[in-house]
């Protein structure tokens, strides 16, 4: 392109010398297949140099309401390392795992071929292996309950309590829901444990585990096709967040004496008339302490899945009026550069490292990638190839003291990322 503004404008001498230099003839043209000129590239670059310093000296914090940037202040911190970055592959033949759970030193596994196991953590062996443990029915959701318990939700609607000792046992079985559970949660809150199931049959329902029985406390229907939900203990109160398709607004709802009720509405879009349309795809809540509970959500956005964090308002029970819509909670808005197409599953959990404080988020990718994202800076700090394709599941939780990421994919792999070797 040199060579092509030197023949030009006449600058033979110069083009000579310029040949000369390089050693060899150049042909004086325009880059292949376009109509770019050198004068307009630089004319470019010149208008991109003025508008980037244009847009440094923009003043953008006047978007943020005072309880949103104290929040930034005094709650968001950098992302901390070392971070679980070490594979750790376990040696199975368990066929696509379909969900997992973790608890007390125990990875809880279930199958695409109605298989059921349990790996050891700290040794990464199999030590329980088995078929059809519900019936004929692939475990869609295994929720761990702790002290040995844990309930398997199958595919065709049913929650099984069971307990595993040294041998495993089905304690007690319910048909929670008439059709698939989307997605099941546990929460403790004042001595009491919860369960919450979301199925397709358009009920949201709170179940209580009570010695070794499973006991229904409240069910609510969720107007529009619910696609995932959180759970959150704050102030006291068991906290429900729902997502739904084509819907921008997040459910919000508390069980008050012991029966679920409609809070408020969450946005998260303050950009009220815009024409973007996208959906929550998941969601993971993290309990602040003393503070409101912040709400990751990775959305549906194509072609790369967006990480909106938004704050929980307390709540004040007002059952008589109007259900109010919560604006300006936005805390981050960001892009997480994992590609994703509509039929993807968002998954994204918080780190675990500092305790009531928001030290990042992992994006489980559709790519086979691990990313981390520093809400401090807005930005991918940790990237690395976790699967050879698509990571179906993952799980972030403490173990021995140290953080440990759980993550299996379509290349029916198992991997344990540790911080240590």
């Amino acid at each position: 392109m040199i060579a092509h503004f030197l023949a030009k404008n006449e600058y033979g001498e110069t083009l000579k010398q310029f040949e000369k230099e390089h050693g060899q003839h150049i042909e004086p043209s325009t880059l292949p297949g376009t109509h770019e000129t050198l004068e307009a590239i630089i004319a470019d670059r010149i208008n991109f140099l003025e508008l980037e310093k244009r847009t440094q000296q923009l003043n953008l914090d006047f978007v943020l309401d005072e309880h949103i940037q104290r929040i930034i202040d005094e709650k968001i911190t950098n992302w901390p390392t070392p971070s679980p970055h070490r594979a750790h592959r376990l040696d199975h033949s368990l066929g696509l795992i379909v969900s997992m759970s973790y608890t007390e030193g125990k990875i809880y596994l279930s199958t695409n071929n109605m298989k059921f196991a349990i790996v050891d953590a700290a040794t990464k062996k199999v030590e329980y292996e088995a078929s059809n443990v519900i019936g004929r029915v692939v475990i869609k959701s295994i929720v761990s309950l702790g002290n040995g318990k844990l309930l398997l939700v199958g595919m065709n609607g049913k929650i099984s309590l069971c307990k595993y000792d040294t041998s495993f046992e089905i304690l007690q079985e319910v048909q929670a829901h008439k059709r698939l559970v989307v997605d099941a949660k546990t929460m403790t809150v004042n001595n009491r444990q919860f369960v919450v199931s979301l199925g397709w049959d358009s009920l949201l329902k709170v179940l209580e585990i009570v010695a070794d029985t499973i006991k229904s406390i409240s069910e609510i229907t969720i107007t529009g096709q619910a696609s995932c939900i959180g759970v959150v203990e704050y102030d006291g109160s068991l906290i429900v967040v729902v997502g739904k398709e084509e819907n921008t607004m997040l459910d919000v709802l508390s069980l008050t004496n012991d029966k679920l009720v409609m809070q408020y509405k969450l946005s998260l879009n303050d950009a009220e008339f815009s024409s973007t349309s996208f959906s929550p795809r998941s969601i993971d809540i993290k309990n602040m302490g003393s503070s409101a509970p912040l709400v990751a959500v990775g959305t549906s956005h194509e072609p790369y899945m967006r990480l909106i964090v938004v704050t929980l308002s307390p709540i004040v029970a007002t059952p008589e009026e109007p259900i109010p819509i919560k604006r300006m909670q936005i805390v981050k808005n960001l892009t997480t550069m994992s590609p994703q197409d509509k039929y993807s599953k968002a998954v994204i959990f918080w780190r675990k490292a500092v305790p009531n404080h928001a030290e990042g988020v992992w994006i489980i990718g559709d790519d086979g990638i691990v990313r981390g994202i520093d809400l401090r800076n807005d930005k991918v700090v940790v990237e690395f190839p976790a699967h050879d394709g698509k990571i179906k599941n993952g799980a972030v939780e403490i173990h021995d003291s140290s953080e440990l990421l759980i993550t299996t994919g379509i290349d029916k792999e198992i991997t344990l990322w540790t911080i240590d070797s």
